[in-house]
């Protein structure tokens, strides 16, 4: 994003992807805006150790690589499992919510 002084924002091609995949991870996964930033600078990171990976032929600087990456991924996980297990808890409270109705009309055809 460059901006002259006084001016309006520009924002090039690479920041509107960023904000699309922004967009895509909150409504998808229902994350909050600083979730989905820890996401989004963790596959950033990511990607930047990947560049990193890339351009090394020595075990030793691979290892390294792999052990900057792992934790990022472990966070990942922890924010998308943190979700999921709220998403299965509200689907377990509309199951039995459903349940409830079904048969509380069963009770009122019944009689």
């Amino acid at each position: 994003m460059t901006r002259a002084k006084g001016s309006h924002r520009v924002y090039g091609e690479a920041d509107v992807l960023r904000l699309e995949e922004l967009i895509r991870l909150r409504d998808l996964l229902g994350l909050s805006l600083d979730e989905v930033v820890e996401i989004a600078e963790a596959e950033e990171a990511r990607s930047a150790l990947r560049g990193r990976w890339e351009d090394s032929t020595s075990n030793a600087e691979r290892a390294r690589i792999v052990d900057a990456a792992i934790p990022l991924v472990t966070r990942q996980l922890e924010l998308v499992t943190a979700r999921q297990h709220t998403l299965a808890a509200f689907a377990e409270d509309l199951r039995a919510r459903l349940n409830s109705l079904r048969r509380r009309r069963r009770e009122l055809t019944a009689g």
